[in-house]
């Protein structure tokens, strides 16, 4: 996956793709949206729409799949999946069950409409990381971290002294439950210049323990609970900056804290 990103890298100017698509109508960024992967899988309106399916079409997961060639490279076949009830339904239809694709890896959201010039450390950033924990999402992708920009007029982008746009921000999601331990006590990580590395996750400390993880640099969670669900994420702000971001996904971070 990390070297499929290099080649879609070329072939855009090195302008990474989009962590969510863009609503078609009121030209908001669907941020919060977990995309349909791939984007024609549910023939259910109104996901069989041309403008729905060009939305979840813009979403990471999908726009690489011409560099990656294969969907399954997005799984692991010995996790169970998580289904999202609003789509029970969908997944009834054979046809839409037989189509629809597992995505376990999430990406790094605040890479969205970012240049790989603007990464400061390209061998420590994470590209691609086990965002769901052992829960893939059946039929549906999401960015982990995300930006937040609720401002439709204002592009969407990593500003490292604000908002990513007028009111907006970061956030983190994680399933319920989940656990962070995936391959011991940590997971696998794809950086920014295509090298993969296994990286802990963090000793259990639940919140608020008074001596949560500071391993700013190599994990992204401050407070890990009891069989490695992680609870908090650490979130960075530079000096004379409004806004945080999380500190091991910031493209500016020099992994030096």
């Amino acid at each position: 996956m990390g070297t499929a990103f290099q080649i879609y890298l070329a072939d855009t100017d090195d302008r990474f793709p989009k962590s969510f698509g863009v609503d078609g109508a009121s030209g908001a960024e669907r941020f919060s949206f977990y995309h349909r992967v791939p984007q024609n899988w549910d023939n259910t309106a109104p996901y069989n729409t041309a403008q729905r399916q060009d939305e979840d079409g813009q979403f990471w997961a999908n726009s690489i799949q011409p560099y990656v060639k294969s969907y399954e490279l997005y799984d692991d076949s010995g996790f169970p999946k998580t289904v999202n009830a609003a789509d029970n339904a969908d997944f009834a239809i054979p046809a839409n069950a037989a189509k629809a694709r597992n995505t376990l890896f999430t990406y790094n959201g605040i890479l969205h409409n970012v240049s790989s010039t603007e990464i400061a450390s390209p061998s420590k950033l994470p590209l691609f990381w086990l965002g769901f924990g052992k829960s893939p999402y059946a039929g549906r992708g999401l960015s982990n971290p995300s930006l937040v920009c609720p401002t439709a007029a204002t592009p969407c982008r990593f500003n490292p002294t604000g908002p990513p746009n007028p009111g907006g921000g970061a956030a983190w999601y994680w399933a319920t439950g989940a656990s962070g331990y995936v391959f011991g006590q940590g997971m696998n990580y794809s950086f920014s210049d295509s090298s993969a590395k296994f990286r802990n996750i963090g000793r259990v400390a639940p919140y608020p323990d008074p001596n949560p993880n500071r391993d700013y640099n190599n994990s992204p969670f401050a407070h890990i609970e009891v069989g490695g669900r992680p609870s908090t994420m650490w979130f960075c702000t530079i000096t004379g900056a409004t806004v945080s971001y999380p500190c091991l996904f910031r493209p500016d971070q020099e992994f030096n804290l």
